[in-house]
C-alpha cells in the first residue's frame, strides 16, 4: 500500500508543534508539545505517510527545519517575508487548533500548500487527460523533487515496462541503489550546508548593516536633540531677556509715576463692577476707574459704600447705579492715562469734574425743592 504523501509545517521553540496535510489540504495531524525533538517529530509523521515538502512561517527557517528536510530529503518552502499574525489566522480560520504554537505550524504548511496547489492541480489535469490517474502518487513525489510532469509519467512507464533481473543482478542493483541513494544523501547534505553558509553570510550581512544603521540613527539622534537643546536654551534666553527688559521700562515708568504724583492721583483700575472684580478693591482706595459700569453687582456694591467715594467711568452709569453712594465722573471730563491696572489723574482736573458734578447736583436738588413747595 502507497504512503501518503505529506507537506507539513513545524513551528520549533520550547514548545514545538507540527501540522501535516495531504496532498488535496487534508489536515491528518496537528500536535504541538514542549517534549517533541527532531526525532520524536521524524518517527511521528513517518508514522503517518512520506514527507515530500516542509513549510516555515520565517523568511530565514530554522535550524531545526533544515535538519528536518535533509533527513527526510524534503523539499523546503519559505515565504520571502516572515509570515504576519493577521495573515496566519486568515489562512488557518478552516482549521481547529489549541494554541498559538499550533496555529503557526499549521498556516506553515497550509503556506507551503498553497505554494504547490498549482502544480499538484496540474499533474491531477494532466493525469485524468491522459488516463494515467494510478500514477498520481508517484508522479506528484518526483515532481515535487524537482522533474516534470512529462519526464515523471515517462520514467514510471519505462520502470514498469523493465524485465525482472534474475537475484544476482538484482543484488547488485540494489547495491546500485544504495550507492545512489547514500550519493543522493550526501549531496543534500552538501547542498544543505551551502544553504546554510549562505544564510549565515546573508544574516551576518544584514546585522552589519543594522549595526552600521543603528549607530548612525543614533548618532543624528543625539545631535539632534542636542541642537533642538541648544535652540530651546537660545529662545529661552531671547525671550527673558525681552521680558526683563518690558520689566526693566515698566519699573521706569512706575518710578518716574511715583516721583511725578504730588499733582497727580492713581487709581485701580478694574473692568466691570462685577463681584469678582471687585474683590480686588482694598478699604485704602477711595476712587476707582471702571471699563464698563453696565455690568454691576449692587450686593458688592453695598459692601464699597464705606471704602470708595468716585468711581471714573467712560459711559454714562445706568439709572440704579444713580441711587448708589458714590460720585460718577467720566473719563472724558478728566486728564488722565491710562495703564494696564490703573489710570493716573490730574488733580486739577479731578477737582474741577467734581465741582461741576456738585453744581449739577445742586441744581437738581434746588429744582426738586421748589417742586415740592408748589405742591
Amino acid at each position: 500500500m502507497q504512503q501518503e504523501l505529506l507537506i507539513v509545517g513545524i513551528d520549533p521553540g520550547i514548545t514545538a508543534a507540527y501540522a501535516a496535510l495531504t496532498t488535496r489540504g487534508k489536515l491528518v495531524k496537528l500536535k504541538s508539545s514542549k517534549h517533541l525533538t527532531l526525532s520524536s517529530i521524524i518517527a511521528e509523521l513517518t508514522s503517518e505517510g512520506r514527507v515530500i515538502a516542509v513549510g516555515t512561517d520565517v523568511k530565514y527557517s530554522p535550524k531545526l527545519v533544515d535538519k528536518f528536510c535533509a533527513r527526510l530529503g524534503a523539499k523546503l518552502i519559505a515565504p520571502t517575508e516572515d509570515l504576519k499574525i493577521g495573515f496566519k489566522t486568515r489562512i488557518t480560520e478552516n482549521f481547529r487548533y489549541n494554541d498559538d504554537h499550533q496555529r503557526d505550524a499549521l498556516a506553515s504548511a497550509v503556506y507551503a500548500y498553497h505554494e504547490l496547489e498549482p502544480v499538484l492541480k496540474k499533474i491531477e489535469f494532466t493525469l485524468k487527460k491522459e488516463g494515467k490517474e494510478h500514477l498520481g502518487h508517484d508522479v506528484n513525489l518526483l515532481v515535487i523533487k524537482g522533474m516534470s510532469i512529462n519526464d515523471a509519467i515517462h520514467h514510471l512507464e519505462e520502470k514498469k515496462e523493465e524485465p525482472k533481473p534474475k537475484k544476482r543482478i538484482r543484488s547488485k542493483i540494489r547495491r546500485s541503489t544504495q550507492i545512489i541513494d547514500l550519493n543522493d544523501k550526501l549531496r543534500q547534505e552538501n547542498e544543505f550546508l551551502l544553504q546554510e553558509l549562505k544564510k549565515m553570510k546573508e544574516k551576518n550581512e544584514s546585522l552589519t548593516r543594522e549595526i552600521d544603521r543603528t549607530i548612525q540613527q543614533k548618532v543624528e539622534k543625539t545631535l539632534d536633540f542636542k541642537g533642538k537643546k541648544i535652540d530651546d536654551i537660545y529662545h529661552l534666553t531671547t525671550k527673558y531677556k525681552k521680558e526683563n527688559d518690558l520689566l526693566q521700562q515698566e519699573i521706569q515708568n512706575l518710578t518716574s509715576l511715583l516721583l511725578s504724583t504730588n499733582d497727580k492721583i492713581v487709581a485701580r483700575r478694574i473692568k466691570n463692577l462685577g463681584r469678582e472684580e471687585l474683590e480686588k478693591v482694598t478699604l485704602k482706595e477711595k476712587m476707582i476707574s471702571v471699563d464698563d459700569v453696565s455690568i454691576f453687582s449692587e450686593k458688592s456694591l453695598a459692601a464699597l459704600k464705606d471704602k470708595i467715594h468716585i468711581i471714573v467711568c467712560k459711559q454714562k452709569p445706568p439709572q440704579p447705579l444713580l441711587h448708589q453712594p458714590f460720585l460718577f465722573i467720566q473719563a472724558k471730563e478728566l486728564a488722565l492715562e491710562e495703564k494696564e491696572n490703573f489710570v493716573i489723574v490730574e488733580k486739577e482736573s479731578l477737582q474741577k469734574a467734581k465741582e461741576k458734578v456738585d453744581i449739577l447736583q445742586k441744581v437738581v436738588q434746588e429744582y426738586q425743592q421748589e417742586r415740592n413747595v408748589y405742591r
